[in-house]
């Protein structure tokens, strides 16, 4: 297999952009989050979310602002928009709407991170 390779070059413009880094970090961090929230109301449901104390609601309503800020430095409309269902579902848990709840969900279990 090493022969394969021995002739290998890199080839200009190949390697991701520090932006497009950036952005990839920002997609897994979302992904990561919108995962871990729908799982949690639908495991868990309102009631239980509201017992969450690692992390709180509050807490988590903190990492979607900090995401969305950096989704906003690198003008990642799509991500801004996945991030304000999160804030709207996270606001229909801490009111105790299940029917609102169930469709920020759906939204974002729907939602695509990556292009």
């Amino acid at each position: 297999m090493t022969q394969n390779f021995r002739d290998a070059v890199k080839v200009t413009d190949a390697e991701a952009s520090f932006q497009e880094r950036q952005l990839y970090q920002v997609q897994i961090a979302v992904k990561a989050l919108i995962d871990f929230v729908v799982t949690s109301f639908e495991e868990l449901g309102i009631e239980k979310l509201h017992e969450l104390v690692d992390p709180s609601l509050d807490e988590v309503h903190e990492i979607i602002l900090k995401l969305d800020t950096k989704a906003k430095q690198l003008g990642a409309l799509d991500l801004q928009q996945v991030l304000l269902t999160a804030q709207i579902l996270i606001r229909d848990i801490k009111q105790k709407n299940p029917d609102l709840c169930a469709q920020s969900s759906k939204i974002l279990k729907g939602a695509i991170i990556f292009k």
